[in-house]
Order: structure tokens, then C-alpha cells, then sequence
């Protein structure tokens, strides 16, 4: 009987210490991101130590025992297709006491990108390539990543692309084969595209027409003229030019703006140039607070013709307030044989000022011109008028200036004269002029205070000789 008892204590103790491993049924399964990242799983234990091992995905897929969990780790995975790993917790005390658990890791979202963006617009390329220079002097290079394999379309018969497909991160090299001597500019949309996703780049070749082009600058506008300089590429032979209003402007095409300064006289360049005019090339008078388009156009040593370059001038109102700025005149005086002088000087409420100045004869061309004087200064410029006209500044600027002028002109008993104007400091102009005219026939300075627009119809430019003059002066040049 003792043994027989003995015998059923044994067995019942070894039931006891049978080892026992679980996991949750919902962790047996485990779905991870593309971006990769740890998750952990419980693992409840009696009786037995235990283990874990990855059996699949061992490249990309980690899991080790952290006290009573497995920590799962999983590389990103930059594919866009999904992968899948197993691992299998083992009891130590009885190996064939195991559970698998199965990690899905998800795949990436697919992509391609050009420079960065789902779309790149590289510079245009040039129609001509200059001397000695060939389409690959002008490479544009395009960064291409994707987690796709991407093939390519709407490549051009003119445009070399160093590649038609790929993966991953590329250098897409981009150039023209040939120059585009066309009058029109030739475009390609190239798509890469792959897996749903795509990227596109547009490539642009301007047409053939020469970077030869003419600019004004030192705009300068009066209530009712506009007067400007001229900025000029160096290939510049010729070119022309016309002043319209915002309404003409408004209702032409590029080729109708094109027939219209074909009319035009066609001008040489000259460093300096300027030109001033009270009508536009419609023989219509310039108005105050009114936009105006000011159309170049050059052609080169070949005949050829740069771009329509388009510059957009506004005209301020009359003013006619107490705080205005304005220029005096001192120490005006005018000599037959030798020419005329006076000392400018800025007043009220003056930051810096601008001049006209010019001449006007029965028998020699009116020609007026306009000058910002700060910029002259600033480059310590001497200002040649014309052919035979030269101005000197003498200056303890900024209080004041004095011009001195001398001319072979004064053989034509011209009238001389000259306008300023005020800046405000912030930048705008007043209307308010004064100014001298001098007859050096007879070594006369006559002063001229403009303070409003029926006083301004008395001077120089209200005239109606001036009137007719210019009207004739465009009729002729066009």
C-alpha cells in the first residue's frame, strides 16, 4: 500500500511541472510599416525558459528576448511591394513546444521625383549656340529618385537625354542636339512614369533669335511727356521703337507690335542716347496718371532681330500743392560765343531732382533730352547732348549743381533752355517745373515758373509751334 501511494505522488508531481508557453492569438500576426520601426509581443511562460529565432526575412527582419516580450525590428523597406518574415518562440525545456509568429511589413508608396518635386522646368536652352559651342555646352542635369522601375516618353527628335528608364537615383542628363534656327520655340514634355506614379520634366529651346536687344533706363516721367536711356547688348547694329498706351497695347498681338515698329525709323545705337517725347506713335498727347508701353526691338551686324522687349511707364498726376519740391536757378547767364550756365539747386521738400534741357531752331530739329542727374554723379559720368554738345558738373552735391555748356550749335541762333523738377524722398515726382530760356541771339535768360497746368501752356513745349513740330517729327520718323 506504501508503495502504491508512493507511486501516485510521483505521477501527480510531474503533471505539475509540465512546461507551458503562450501568445495571444491576435499577436501571432503581426503587421509592420514601410518605414520599419520595433514592436514588442507578450510571451507568458510557466515551468520552461524560452527563446526566439527568425526563421524568414532574416535580411531585413530582427526579434530578440526582452525579459517576458519579444522585440520585433524591422530595416525600412523601400520596395513598394509587401514582404513577409516568420519567427518562432521555442520553450527550452521542449523544443517541439513552439509558436510561429508571421511579420508582414507593408511596402512603400511609390514615387519618382525630378529635382526633388513631381515636375521640373530646367532654363531654356538657346536657339543659337554661339562660335564654337555645341547643344552639350548647355547640359542641364536632372536628379531622378524612385522605388519604381520608370520607363520614358514624349522625348524630341532635337533633345539628347542620356537615358530612357531606371530606378532608384539617376542623373538624367539633358542637352539640344541642334540649334532651333526657327522663328517659334521648340518644347518637349518628357513623362517617366511607372507602378501609377509618374514625373515630368519641360524642356524648353527659345528660337533662333539673337540675345540682341535694346533697353531704355533712367525712365523719367512728367505728367505729360516720358523721356529714357538706353541699355543695349554689344551686337546691337540697329533698332527701333514705339510708344503706345496701355489700350493700344492691350488690343496687339506680338506680330502686330511687330508690323507696327517695322514702321518705325530705324535708329542707331549711341551710348547716351535719349529721347523725349510729349506724344505717343499715334500721334496722341501724353496724359498724367496714364500707362504707357514703351516696344524695342534690335537686330544684330547680320540682320537678324533680337526679342520685342516690352517696358511699362506710368505718368503721375499734376501736382499742385504748397509742400511741393522743385529746382531753383541761380546765376543763370547765356554768351553768343561761348554758350550758357547756371547753378541748380533743390528746394522744399527736394531728395533729388531731374533736368530737361535742349534747343530749338527754325532750322535745326528740336531735340530735347532727360537725365536723372544722380546717376551721372554717382558714375562720375561726363554727358555727351550730341554730336557737338558736352556738360560738365561742377558740384559740392548734394546742395547744388552747376552745368556749364558750350556749343558749335549756337551758329543757329537756337533757343536754349531748361526744366527741373523735384523727387520726393519717397520716390515720387513732382509736377511742379521752373526753369530758364535763354535766346543767345540776344544773351537773354528768361525765367519760367510753372505752378500749373494753364501756366505750363505758356512755355517752350506748350506752344503750338512745338506743337506741330513734334507731330511733324513722328509723321517723319515713321
Amino acid at each position: 500500500a506504501f508503495f502504491m501511494a508512493a507511486v501516485m505522488s510521483v505521477g501527480f508531481v510531474s503533471c505539475h511541472d509540465d512546461p507551458e508557453l503562450n501568445v495571444a492569438e491576435n499577436e501571432r500576426s503581426v503587421e509592420l510599416d514601410a518605414n520599419g520601426g520595433q514592436k514588442n509581443i507578450v510571451v507568458t511562460a510557466s515551468d520552461t525558459d524560452w527563446s526566439v529565432d527568425v526563421t524568414k526575412g532574416s535580411e531585413w527582419l530582427t526579434a530578440y528576448k526582452n525579459g517576458n516580450k519579444v522585440t520585433i525590428s524591422a530595416k525600412e523597406n523601400t520596395g513598394t511591394s509587401d514582404r513577409s518574415g516568420m519567427l518562432i518562440v521555442t520553450a527550452t525545456k521542449d523544443s517541439e513546444l513552439s509558436i510561429p509568429i508571421e511579420v508582414v511589413q507593408k511596402g512603400a508608396t511609390a514615387f519618382i521625383t525630378v529635382n526633388g518635386s513631381n515636375n521640373a522646368t530646367p532654363s531654356p536652352f538657346p536657339g543659337l549656340f554661339g562660335s564654337g559651342k555645341s547643344g552639350v555646352d548647355y547640359k542641364e542635369v536632372i536628379k531622378v529618385k524612385s522605388n519604381v522601375q520608370w520607363t520614358m516618353d514624349g522625348n524630341e527628335d532635337w533633345l539628347y537625354v542620356s537615358t530612357t528608364s531606371g530606378n532608384g537615383e539617376v542623373d538624367l542628363s539633358i542637352y539640344p542636339r541642334s540649334e532651333n534656327n526657327s522663328d517659334s520655340d521648340r518644347k518637349a514634355t518628357i513623362t517617366l512614369s511607372g507602378s501609377d506614379v509618374s514625373a515630368t520634366i519641360k524642356i524648353v529651346q527659345n528660337n533662333g533669335k539673337p540675345v540682341c536687344y535694346v533697353l531704355p533706363t533712367n525712365e523719367v516721367a512728367l505728367y505729360d511727356r516720358i523721356g529714357w536711356d538706353y541699355n543695349a547688348t554689344s551686337n546691337v547694329n540697329k533698332f527701333q521703337w514705339i510708344l503706345l498706351s496701355e489700350r493700344e497695347y492691350n488690343r496687339m498681338t506680338d506680330n502686330e507690335l511687330t508690323e507696327e515698329i517695322s514702321k518705325e525709323e530705324e535708329l542707331k545705337f549711341v551710348d547716351d542716347y535719349l529721347s523725349f517725347v510729349a506724344y505717343d506713335s499715334h500721334d496722341n498727347r501724353i496724359s498724367q496718371s496714364s500707362t504707357y508701353y514703351l516696344v524695342t526691338i534690335a537686330y544684330d551686324g547680320d540682320g537678324k532681330a533680337g526679342e520685342l522687349k516690352k517696358t511699362k511707364i506710368k505718368t503721375p498726376a499734376f501736382l499742385n500743392v504748397d509742400n511741393d519740391a522743385w529746382v531753383n536757378f541761380d546765376n543763370v547767364a547765356c554768351n553768343f560765343s561761348q554758350g550758357f550756365w547756371f547753378d541748380a539747386i533743390k528746394e522744399g521738400y527736394c531728395n533729388t531732382y531731374h533736368l530737361i534741357y535742349g534747343i530749338e531752331t527754325e532750322t535745326y530739329n528740336s531735340v530735347v533730352y532727360a537725365f536723372e542727374i544722380n546717376y551721372y554723379l554717382k558714375n562720375k559720368k561726363k554727358h555727351w547732348l550730341a554730336e557737338n554738345w558736352e556738360m560738365e558738373i561742377v558740384t559740392d552735391y548734394p546742395n547744388n549743381h552747376t552745368f556749364t555748356y558750350s556749343t558749335t550749335l549756337l551758329s543757329y541762333i537756337p533757343i536754349c533752355f531748361a526744366y527741373g523738377w523735384g523727387v520726393f524722398k519717397d520716390g515720387s515726382i513732382s509736377s511742379d517745373l521752373v526753369g530758364f530760356q535763354w535766346d543767345t541771339s540776344k544773351e537773354e535768360a528768361r525765367r519760367l515758373n510753372v505752378r500749373n497746368a494753364d501756366e505750363f501752356k505758356n512755355v517752350t513745349y506748350r506752344r503750338s509751334v512745338e506743337t506741330e513740330r513734334a507731330k511733324r517729327t513722328l509723321q517723319k520718323r515713321r
